[in-house]
């Protein structure tokens, strides 16, 4: 008698059924199926959000901050038009207060000398300064296309940072602080296409908040002006004294004020992309008494204008104190 031969088990017709995992992960949320008054909910909900973001000065320890003011989610209006036209009472109202708001960039005052180009030379504008960087960048227009080719990911963050010319401002690979400043440029540049010069040769205003902290002391720095524009204040300005080469100063709160808006109104007035409106605000540290009031920083803006020969009076102006309360709301 041979081996019986064992016969295998017959296969089953059907598979088991197994949940498809990434199919139901896939599968949209269908918010249209949501009640209205739960839609409204979440539109409401949306709100305004406002960041203030750090952009350090190369090589030092000093920054500015860049206010901007955004609607988190304000995308959901593009999805379909029964999303717009539900969401648009809610969030056009809010979009219209964001655009009719000036942008807000604030600097300590102890910051400001980091700002400042201590040599009167003729070196190109807007290579160290990242306040006198925006006033060119956005005279430019190239830099808003520019800035849509980087967020759709055609331009890489370095081939950005090398056509804005921002090697002596910030390092290549801190993209942080270039994601910053290209979100406060496209604030800009959607407040400036809001408000148009409306016929009075006036360019929408930004403002700019001066942080005074009460223990705020002075402190000594030398300035100097190169050969050629020495020559240059001597026959153009034969009538004016010449500058010094070398000038030791004590810096001030109202020689920064005044140095800083000489060369802000200098720069405003030859590009014209916008104008610039001073403010100050008190910061409280030692809780003793204020060391500068609000007329000595409108008599340093007077003084810078009256240096930088401006004859506009809209270029840089002087917006009053700013309280802690309003600082940053729009």
């Amino acid at each position: 008698m041979g081996l019986a031969r064992l016969s295998r088990p017959s296969s089953p017709k059907t598979k088991p059924a197994t949940p498809n995992l990434n199919k139901d992960a896939e599968k949209s949320f269908d918010f249209l199926s949501l009640p209205k008054d739960i839609r409204l909910m979440v539109y409401e909900e949306l709100g305004m959000k406002t960041y203030r973001d750090k952009f350090p000065i190369r090589d030092t320890e000093h920054h500015v901050t860049l206010v901007n003011t955004v609607i988190p989610g304000v995308s959901i209006m593009a999805t379909c038009h029964q999303i717009r036209a539900e969401a648009s009472p809610i969030i056009l109202p809010w979009l219209r207060k964001i655009l009719c708001s000036p942008p807000i960039i604030t600097i300590r005052a102890e910051h400001i000398v980091s700002l400042l180009n201590m040599r009167d030379g003729y070196t190109p504008w807007g290579r160290k300064s990242i306040m006198e960087r925006l006033i060119v960048l956005l005279r430019s227009s190239w830099t808003v296309p520019r800035i849509t080719r980087y967020r759709r990911g055609r331009l890489t963050a370095k081939q950005l940072w090398k056509k804005f010319c921002l090697q002596q401002i910030i390092a290549a690979e801190d993209e942080t602080s270039l994601n910053a400043l290209v979100r406060f440029m496209l604030r800009i540049a959607k407040y400036i296409a809001s408000n148009p010069d409306s016929g009075l040769k006036c360019p929408p205003a930004l403002s700019l908040v001066l942080e005074i902290p009460d223990n705020f002391a002075s402190f000594p720095v030398t300035t100097s002006t190169s050969r050629m524009k020495c020559l240059t204040y001597k026959c153009l300005s034969p009538l004016d004294s010449t500058p010094p080469r070398t000038v030791t100063s004590q810096a001030d709160v109202t020689w920064l004020v005044r140095r800083f808006t000489y060369r802000l109104a200098i720069m405003c007035q030859f590009w014209g992309s916008f104008s610039l409106v001073v403010k100050f605000r008190y910061v409280t540290i030692t809780r003793t008494r204020w060391v500068v009031s609000g007329k000595t920083v409108q008599r340093a803006i007077m003084l810078g204008l009256e240096q930088a020969k401006n004859k506009e009076p809209y270029v840089v102006s002087f917006g009053g104190a700013v309280t802690e309360k309003t600082f940053g709301e729009v």
